[in-house]
């Protein structure tokens, strides 16, 4: 009947972006109803005589891997002992690839739908296996599939730890001060001068001496806040009620009711030329 009246594309999203798996391999199950498919209106695949076997997560993740490995070595098309480690190596990168939901409608754009949500196999089919094509031969011309993750700026990391701990020696032989001296000119010359200040080197180095340490590597205290927040009120010293309305500051106090101190909501809703940032009493 799947074949007949079309694939439900709603079962399908389903099969793609299962709501059991927190992380779907939604481009490698694509390739799998492409290839096995299609899906039944409840957005599963099925196998064995008449239909009865539910395929797991997990044979599908098999499938995922056979799939991607057979068409590695057909688009070679070479014997498999000379090519089998050039494919070894693309494997974990083809199958690590994932489409988002966005991406995988506007994939199908292109294929008219009838009025109950239907489309037809073959055109899916048609579209998928062309992507994956697409995907496997840049992969195999050197280039890349997936997006580079632009990853958050870390609190305080084990690396930078181990890295600095020559700085925390409470003695240092004499080869070690100019390596000592150099990793906390690194660290902390931007934080005690301005870029226009950076080549005072003497000067620096002196106090970056007195600077204290950032704190250790599982403190989850952003130390940020106050530069990311600019032009919003200080949460230090907050209050547990709001200000009541002062004529004479206009609205001014409804900016930040529960600020205590009127002279920070100023500094910090004020001109954003020099923002300020209030000192907190650990």
């Amino acid at each position: 009947m799947a074949r007949q009246e079309g694939v439900l594309v709603s079962a399908l999203m389903n099969f793609l972006f299962p709501k059991n798996l927190e992380h779907p391999e939604s481009t490698g199950r694509m390739d799998v109803f492409a290839w096995y498919g299609p899906v039944d209106d409840e957005g599963n695949l099925r196998s064995g005589p008449q239909g009865k076997h539910i395929m797991s997560n997990l044979e599908i993740r098999q499938m995922i891997v056979e799939i991607n490995r057979e068409q590695l070595y057909a688009l070679l098309a070479r014997e498999r002992s000379t090519v089998e480690t050039v494919v070894n190596e693309l494997l974990p990168r083809a199958v690590g690839h994932h489409y988002t939901e966005k991406e995988v409608e506007m994939l199908f754009s292109s294929i008219s739908q009838s009025m109950e949500g239907r489309a037809k196999f073959a055109d899916l089919q048609q579209v998928i296996l062309g992507d994956q094509r697409r995907r496997l031969v840049t992969l195999l011309d050197g280039g890349e599939i997936t997006k580079a993750k632009r990853e958050p700026i870390p609190y305080q990391t084990k690396s930078a730890k181990v890295l600095r701990k020559l700085t925390t020696k409470p003695k240092l032989l004499p080869c070690q001060e100019f390596l000592s001296t150099m990793k906390r000119l690194h660290a902390n010359g931007t934080l005690i001068a301005p870029i226009e200040q950076q080549n005072m080197s003497s000067q620096l180095a002196n106090n970056v001496m007195l600077v204290r340490d950032l704190g250790r590597a599982n403190d989850r205290w952003d130390r940020y806040c106050g530069i990311r927040q600019t032009g919003k009120a200080s949460y230090v010293k907050t209050r547990n009620v709001p200000r009541s309305d002062v004529l004479s500051d206009g609205l001014l106090p409804s900016k930040a009711p529960y600020v205590s101190s009127l002279n920070s909501t100023l500094a910090m809703n004020g001109p954003r030329t020099a923002p300020k940032v209030c000192e907190v009493s650990h």
